[in-house]
């Protein structure tokens, strides 16, 4: 039956062809197996120190960002009146501006832009003074 040689196997483990029993092959794979890990680990933590050292740059950058995209998509929505679809078209030629995200409240007259993750920032319109951004924490 099928499923006594998969007992066998989990009692016993893996069994190696008869040529390459004391050959030292099973050592070689198991080097190269090692070997694999390790680079992967280094990719891993390399990979992670590159984050660290990048994310207040990138933090800072999402801010500047996020501010100036809240500030001018406001003034194109309750100044000039145009609608918001029609506003994110204006940062099409602008880099990094393709990752931040807009939200609109009509209630309030503020317009909320955002990079997830990094930054977040809004901008509101008060008659007079036209569209005020938000203080910086």
């Amino acid at each position: 039956m099928p499923w006594e040689s998969l007992l066998i196997f989990i009692a016993r483990g893996p069994i190696t062809p008869p040529m390459a029993r004391g050959t030292g092959l099973e050592w070689k794979a198991l080097r190269t197996n090692r070997t694999l890990h390790w680079a992967l680990g280094a990719l891993a933590a390399l990979a992670v120190l590159f984050v660290a050292i990048s994310w207040p740059r990138w933090q800072l950058r999402a801010q500047v960002a996020t501010g100036f995209g809240a500030r001018v998509a406001c003034s194109c929505r309750y100044i000039e009146g145009r609608g918001l679809d029609s506003c994110k078209s204006d940062f099409a030629g602008l880099k990094g501006m393709g990752l931040v995200r807009f939200t609109d409240d009509p209630a309030q007259r503020t317009v909320h832009a955002s990079v997830p993750l990094l930054a977040s920032r809004k901008a509101a319109f008060k008659p007079g003074y036209g569209c005020l951004p938000d203080k910086v924490n």
